[in-house]
């Protein structure tokens, strides 16, 4: 967990994204794991599960699903900088954030 903790706070995740629920330039951690979101996708609203597939594609392709009410295009693609092992930490430290 606290690698994950770590991850993030190196990446700048928490410039964006809040852990207390506070709203700024993307949506709050806070609670989210296993929740479901509405995102835009293509132009068109859907619901998704907040789950590992969710967060692997939020964070290699931000722009594929974007939290309703928030712009797209303002979250870069960590693809290349983080591996699959450095998003399953980051994922161990979202389901502790409650």
């Amino acid at each position: 967990v606290a690698t994950g903790k770590r991850i993030m706070q190196n990446i700048g995740c928490f410039a964006c994204h809040t852990t207390d629920g506070t709203r700024l330039v993307g949506p709050s951690f806070k609670g989210i794991w296993g929740e479901e979101q509405t995102v835009v996708t293509g132009g068109n609203k859907r619901k998704v599960k907040v789950d590992e597939e969710y967060i692997h594609r939020s964070i290699f392709d931000p722009n594929a699903d974007v939290v309703d009410g928030f712009q797209k295009g303002l979250m870069v693609s960590y693809e290349g900088q983080l591996s699959d092992d450095d998003v399953n930490h980051i994922i161990e430290y979202l389901k502790t954030v409650k």
